[in-house]
């Protein structure tokens, strides 16, 4: 009980302080170049952005979804565009993911849905069977990984992020062992750095299929802007 305590007081506290946060030009620039973004972030900088500037807790919009706490298909549409907050949102405290317990009970949840099929009382067919069929339309941000180009940018994909790495792996398995045809293109843009643990996970993206960009820049406001020159 006393964890489960410390662990809503910390949600509490990074809700109060993600709902402070402002927008910025790069916020404005990648909404500028796409309809659907998944995001780790819980603020609503993205949104503030497509509303020129602050809001207020009353304006900001409801996502769609009904989850206490897991976030597969919460998403915010506003102005034509779709923001999934993937790993939870400001307005939600009990959905901000924290600590393995969290991660391990999302993956479980993902991993259901992909493989069985169903989530908030509907099921569907699993993943392999509707892109074998060409029907995988998205109904929650993991579709996006089999069927849409990502690029991913500002992430540090840490091995804590246990479900987006399973998404890679399980992506890249149904490619080799069920010969399905997933063309989407993966891309990871990293800062560059001589780190041991850094060149270790651009190896083993890139053994999962994902393009692997390493940008040379000497502030990461150059980097941000050499990305969105890219894309």
């Amino acid at each position: 009980m006393l964890g489960l305590l410390v662990e809503r007081e910390v949600q509490k506290s990074i809700s109060d302080a993600a709902k402070k946060i402002g927008e910025n030009r790069y916020h404005r620039s990648i909404l500028d170049k796409f309809t659907f973004i998944l995001t780790t972030n819980y603020d609503y900088a993205l949104e503030k952005a497509l509303l020129n500037g602050h809001i207020t807790k009353l304006e900001i919009p409801k996502s769609e979804s009904t989850e206490t706490r897991y976030s597969l298909e919460r998403k915010i549409k506003i102005k034509g565009k779709q923001i999934w907050h993937i790993h939870g949102e400001a307005k939600k405290p009990n959905t901000i993911c924290l600590g393995y317990d969290h991660y391990s009970g999302y993956l479980q949840k993902i991993r259901q849905y992909l493989t069985s099929g169903g989530t908030s009382g509907q099921m569907k067919e699993p993943i392999a069977k509707r892109i074998s069929g060409n029907h995988a339309e998205p109904d929650t941000w993991t579709e996006y990984f089999f069927t849409c180009n990502i690029y991913i940018v500002g992430l540090n994909l840490s091995f804590v992020e246990s479900e987006l790495w399973w998404l890679l792996v399980y992506r890249q398995r149904l490619k080799q062992q069920k010969d399905l045809q997933i063309n989407n293109q993966i891309t990871y843009y990293e800062k560059t750095s001589p780190s041991k643990k850094n060149k270790n996970k651009k190896e083993l993206l890139s053994a999962l299929g994902v393009h692997v960009e390493t940008i040379d820049s000497d502030t990461y406001e150059r980097f941000y802007e050499n990305i969105i020159e890219r894309l």
